[in-house]
């Protein structure tokens, strides 16, 4: 059993501390009876997760797949969930015989089909554009589905869905993030929520006509307007850190530039690529904080233009895996990390700012882990998101929004490990 302190019910909103106390007394009106929160489950109640890097791609949890097409299963629709956001895609026959790619954002939140964190938003010469506009869609050759963007970032991609029968199986164990880990409200789903008869998840690969830069997390900064400043801030002595794919066995690295631009601030004057060393950074510290006596690892970065904004590339020698710079195996030959100078906005207004990106490469296959589902499985997910959201709530208020009780997966990618 496990009891309150003094020092627990201090933390607690009015609201929980109201819950708590019928939880303790045992006690609720039989009007408007209080339904105890889920307690927050342990990554021990996840045997499906390895908590290690994905170096292939795995069926979900204890599913069996089912035979059908892109087609077939965009035709009927898919459901994404992003917390308690959920959102739509479906393809739709056109008179003409062409077919239409519809998505709506049912609850505010991330699309349906992206194929990444940050996806939503993407860059033409360093301005921030929106990921809408129509789609067509054309089914190629090995059963894939292209889809082509006119809007006003155009940009062609290709999809390829499987399918999976989760009739009766846990729901907990189907809300995975991109790296095919629990999902945050995964946590405090109730064990008994099952899906019911004809539930479908799917599991989505894609392909891009071209380069793209994605920005993972909204919080990213570095303090740096433009690359040579980049460059200049983090050449000295204190790295900037970067993302990792969080396991037991996981070497998280900080970035030290080594040779530093000319200090004119004439672009022509500027080196346009280098070294750089990777440096060991304590992963539980606020700042980025080195380990003293470890042992650095190295690579080159050069600048190049990606659909008309500047990026910084960083590549890495073949020693230093990809998942210690938060990039799944899987995903290594699709995926890259780097820097990009963007607008963003400020309390003034828009300015020029670099941020750490994912660079993801043309015609190379993203893995994209986190599950989309059928209209029935939805459904069944729906029911339960509120009770889930809820008991977060509660854990959050007893023991603190950022106590960490389970493994964590990926540390945010800013300029601080938190």
């Amino acid at each position: 059993m496990n009891y309150l302190t003094d020092s627990h019910l201090k933390h607690l909103s009015l609201g929980a501390l109201l819950t708590v106390a019928l939880i303790l007394t045992g006690c609720a009106s039989t009007q408007n009876a209080v339904k105890a929160p889920q307690p927050k489950a342990t990554y021990q109640e996840f045997p499906d997760a390895t908590w290690k890097p994905e170096t292939e791609i795995r069926a979900p949890y204890r599913s069996s797949e089912i035979q059908l097409s892109t087609q077939q299963i965009l035709t009927e629709g898919i459901y994404a969930f992003f917390d308690t956001h959920r959102s739509l895609f479906q393809l739709q026959p056109q008179t003409d015989g062409s077919m239409k790619a519809v998505e709506i954002v049912e609850v505010a939140g991330q699309r349906a089909l992206t194929w990444g964190t940050g996806a939503s938003t993407l860059y033409r010469n360093g301005q921030p554009v929106e990921n809408t506009g129509d789609m067509t869609a054309t089914v190629l050759e090995d059963g894939r589905l292209l889809l082509q963007n006119t809007g006003v970032a155009p940009f062609n991609m290709a999809l390829h869905l499987r399918a999976f029968s989760i009739a009766g199986k846990p729901i907990r164990h189907f809300l995975r993030n991109a790296n095919n880990q629990p999902d945050d409200l995964a946590w405090f789903m109730p064990e008994t929520a099952v899906f019911p008869a004809g539930s479908m998840a799917y599991l989505g690969t894609y392909w891009l006509g071209d380069d793209e830069i994605v920005r993972p997390s909204k919080n990213a900064f570095t303090g740096a307007k433009t690359l040579e400043n980049l460059i200049r801030r983090f050449s000295r002595n204190t790295p900037f850190c970067l993302s990792y794919v969080n396991h037991q066995d996981a070497h998280p690295y900080g970035v030290l530039f080594k040779e530093k631009p000319s200090r004119s601030r004439r672009s022509k004057d500027v080196a346009t690529s280098g070294e750089f060393h990777l440096v060991p950074v304590k992963n539980a510290s606020v700042f980025c904080e080195p380990i003293p006596e470890t042992q650095e690892a190295h690579g080159t970065w050069q600048i190049v233009r990606i659909q008309g904004t500047r990026v910084l590339e960083l590549t890495p020698t073949d020693a230093v895996e990809c998942s210690d710079l938060g990039i799944q195996p899987v995903n290594k030959d699709s995926t890259d990390v780097g820097f990009a100078e963007v607008m963003v906005k400020g309390e003034k207004g828009e300015r020029l700012n670099v941020v750490p990106v994912k660079i993801l490469r043309n015609n190379q296959p993203i893995v994209d882990f986190r599950l989309k589902f059928n209209a029935k499985a939805a459904e069944a997910i729906q029911k339960h998101l509120e009770d889930a959201d809820r008991a977060r709530e509660t854990h959050e208020a007893m023991y603190g929004a950022h106590t960490q009780l389970s493994r964590p997966v990926e540390k945010i990618e800013t300029g601080v490990v938190k």
